[in-house]
């Protein structure tokens, strides 16, 4: 049995694969909108306002718009395992120059425009990018990294994995398969800053990097990236595969052991964490998989195939080491 260099104890699993709007004077200030792309076509004319402020929109929409948004959240991060992806002084520092992280940083700022790209060539232009592999950045970086894995803590970004459809815990005998969100061209980008349309411009796609709204409001999906290969989509059509995985997860979860959620106080439980020393090898793949899962954050979109795979292979590899009954009809899986 090899290991996965992952949240588990590597000797306990089997096969790893490889794996409203701001002023011009303000903006000038801090570059435009941060995202792991090349310049937007609409701004290949300088100064374009409209342009400018869709992006501005798009940019203060986006999770990474907030990720040292308070001085809370700013002593919080600004520490050694977050800073080089919550900042733009530990992503320039770590991430881009390859240093080791030197967290914390003295007057360090959250990440911006600059994080990702060049300074202005003139108002309302943006310059290219610092980055020359955006996957590498985004996927096997920020978005594909283990912070913390102990019995009580695990601070995991798996997208990269399970995009990949590489990195979880396969038990043997199993043909592992692969989703087509794989082998996009340009892998997250493909589908995370895809144009959306006017009316969901300043909700999803582009540089707000979302395919589905997220904040207040109606959920909007953005089905720009997806109608090459699925014709049409709906918003509900995606709701319902991932509430299909979210069964799964909770299948899974209801039949491995069990510790109270940290800091929640109500007493709510969640499995334990792969790293338990008190999981036997099964139950401890069978975490690994549901957390690889379950952290990634989209219900299994990133990778349908893998993500449905890892879940009903750990439930079945419980079935049979605890006689446990799967509650889900195996034609609904």
């Amino acid at each position: 049995m090899t290991g996965p260099g992952r949240p588990g104890p590597a000797a306990r699993i089997i096969s790893i694969k490889p794996s409203p709007v701001l002023s011009l004077a303000l903006l000038s200030t801090i570059a435009l909108l941060s995202g792991c792309t090349a310049r937007p076509a609409e701004l290949a004319v300088p100064g374009d306002p409209i342009a400018f402020d869709r992006y501005t929109r798009q940019w203060e929409a986006s999770y990474h718009a907030r990720s040292m948004d308070s001085e809370a959240e700013i002593a919080r991060m600004n520490v050694k395992g977050c800073a080089h992806c919550h900042s733009a002084t530990g992503f320039h520092h770590k991430i881009l120059s390859g240093n080791e992280s030197a967290a914390p940083y003295e007057n360090v700022t959250g990440r911006d425009c600059t994080t990702c790209h060049l300074p202005w060539n003139h108002p309302g232009d943006p310059g290219g990018v610092r980055i020359d592999d955006i996957t590498q950045a985004c996927t096997t970086s920020c978005h594909d990294e283990v912070v913390a894995s102990t019995a009580t803590a695990l601070s995991w970004c798996s997208q990269g994995d399970l995009v990949a459809g590489t990195g979880g815990a396969e038990f043997e005998g199993i043909a592992y398969g692969n989703g087509v969100h794989s082998d996009l061209p340009k892998n997250c980008v493909s589908c995370h800053m895809a144009a959306a349309d006017s009316e969901r411009s300043s909700v999803s796609g582009g540089h707000t990097f979302r395919v589905i709204s997220k904040d207040t409001g109606p959920r909007v999906l953005n089905p720009a990236p997806c109608l090459g290969c699925h014709g049409s989509i709906t918003l509900s059509f995606v709701e319902s595969f991932k509430r299909e995985i979210a069964d799964m997860l909770e299948e899974l979860a209801r039949h491995l052991p069990q510790k109270p959620v940290a800091g929640d106080g109500s007493g709510t439980t969640e499995p334990c964490f792969p790293a338990d020393p008190d999981l036997d090898e099964v139950q401890s793949m069978a975490s690994f998989n549901y957390w690889m899962v379950a952290k990634d954050g989209t219900a299994g979109v990133h990778n349908p195939v893998y993500a449905r795979q890892l879940l009903d292979s750990s439930i079945e590899a419980l079935q049979e080491a605890r006689r446990v009954p799967h509650s889900i009809p195996i034609e609904n899986r």
